[in-house]
């Protein structure tokens, strides 16, 4: 009796884990999905614009805040694999730089560096990641601690260290490697995402990130993403690259 227990143990534990995993990245969809619909009701209401990643000047109030009027609870912007929310929900709105779903603030999100954005002006919106479930913070550097982690930069993000990624020294490793830590810490290696049109997606890490290849972080931009700068086209993988992550230096690709 005790060996068939053990052997029913082995059999079934591995498939309890899988199904508790996918529970969580079920409900991490859905916040996405929730803040992504909350994205588009601002947009209708302010021009067609997309939301601000955070304000430009004092108090750089942040996307979540923003975004609360449509969404009704700060709660649909963590991601419910982690403790939500893992911060305070303070009456300031500090609680926004925190949260663990992040936005694309290169080549969706409006703002000073990025520009002003609508939904129409982006060309491949329907390919374009707007939010994705991010990685923990680190305690290296305030700028990537808890109070910037609402946030992603979309070309350094295709590039990780999968061999380092919990690695944050140096801390600008931490742009690399924040929404993969996420992924395959927390949702089975898969990138929990919305699209700029709404619609949500999950993504094997492999199908929209460089991984397996020698080259990362720095060098893997200079493979896969330095070329294409000023107007030579990508083809095969890196135009899936280009077309997922964005062209942080066209406004309107």
């Amino acid at each position: 009796m005790i060996a068939i227990i053990a052997v029913l143990t082995a059999v079934l534990f591995p498939v309890f884990a899988q199904s508790k995993a996918a529970a969580k990245n079920g409900s991490a969809l859905s916040n996405t999905r929730q803040v992504a619909l909350g994205s588009l009701m601002y947009s209708a209401d302010y021009n067609d614009a997309t939301v601000l990643w955070q304000y430009q000047h004092p108090p750089f109030t942040a996307w979540g805040v923003l975004l609360q009027p449509y969404l009704g609870s700060p709660d649909v912007c963590f991601d419910p694999a982690r403790k939500v929310p893992w911060v305070p929900i303070d009456e300031l709105g500090e609680w926004g730089w925190d949260t663990t779903i992040s936005i694309n603030a290169d080549t969706y999100a409006s703002g000073a560096t990025t520009g002003n954005k609508t939904q129409t002006s982006i060309e491949h919106l329907s390919q374009r990641i707007a939010f994705a479930v991010g990685g923990d913070p680190t305690k290296h550097n305030w700028w990537y601690g808890w109070e910037q982690i609402h946030w992603f930069d979309s070309e350094k993000s295709s590039c990780p260290d999968v061999n380092n990624y919990k690695e944050t020294n140096p801390y600008w490793a931490y742009d690399y490697n924040r929404l993969y830590q996420g992924a395959k810490d927390y949702h089975l290696s898969n990138l929990i995402t919305t699209e700029g049109d709404g619609h949500a997606k999950t993504y094997p890490v492999g199908q929209v990130m460089v991984i397996g290849q020698p080259n990362v972080m720095v060098a893997c931009e200079d493979t896969h993403w330095v070329p294409y700068y000023k107007s030579k086209t990508p083809t095969g993988f890196d135009l899936n690259l280009e077309l997922f992550w964005g062209k942080w230096w066209d406004i309107t690709y």
